[in-house]
């Protein structure tokens, strides 16, 4: 089973704030990364998750209760 430690912080953060609705391009500016190293924090994400997509990260984050 996965836990906090098997993803970074920023991840974390990132996919806290994709589950509030946030949009990547704001995700970006509040955590003074580009739009470029977002989408790339997600799909690291995504791999370490086995997620097909964002949107499964966030359910399996929630589900997993990571986030």
């Amino acid at each position: 089973m996965l836990t906090v430690g098997d993803l970074s912080s920023t991840m974390l953060d990132i996919i806290g704030k994709l589950a509030e609705g946030e949009s990547l391009p704001q995700i970006a500016i509040d955590l003074r990364l580009s739009e470029d190293d977002v989408d790339v924090i997600v799909a690291a994400a995504a791999k370490v998750l086995r997620a097909r997509n964002r949107v499964h990260v966030v359910n399996i984050a929630l589900r997993r209760r990571l986030i």
